[in-house]
C-alpha cells in the first residue's frame, strides 16, 4: 500500500513497508519510508541519492516514460564516477552522447 503525503509528487517517494520485528517473522510492523530516509540512512551523496530516488519512482512519474528514468540513473551514475575520478570528462560526455542523453 502506498500512502500519499503533501508536496507536488506525494506518492512517488514514500512507501509503506511491512518489516519483521522478530527473527521468525511472527511479528511485524508497517512503517512509512521515504527516499530521503534511505538516502540519509545509507549516507548517499547527491548523485547516488538521485539514482535512489529515480529507482524508487521508476515508471511512476506522470508524463514521463521509463526511458527518462533510465537516463536519469545513467546520468547520475556517470556523474558520480566522474566526481570520483573513475572516468574522464571526455568519457562522461561521450557516454552520454552514445546513450542519447543530454543536449
Amino acid at each position: 500500500m502506498i500512502k500519499t503525503t503533501g508536496g507536488s509528487t506525494p506518492h512517488q517517494y514514500r512507501k509503506s513497508v511491512e518489516l519483521p520485528l522478530t527473527a521468525d517473522r511472527s511479528q511485524s510492523a508497517v512503517v512509512d519510508i521515504e527516499s530521503m530516509d534511505v538516502i540519509s540512512a545509507w549516507e548517499l551523496n547527491f548523485n547516488l541519492g538521485n539514482v535512489q530516488k529515480a529507482i524508487n519512482r521508476f515508471g511512476k512519474k506522470e508524463g514521463t516514460d521509463e526511458r527518462y528514468d533510465y537516463n536519469k540513473c545513467f546520468f547520475f551514475l556517470l556523474r558520480d564516477m566522474l566526481d570520483k575520478g573513475y572516468i574522464t570528462l571526455e568519457k562522461f560526455w561521450a557516454t552520454l552522447d552514445v546513450l542519447g542523453i543530454g543536449g
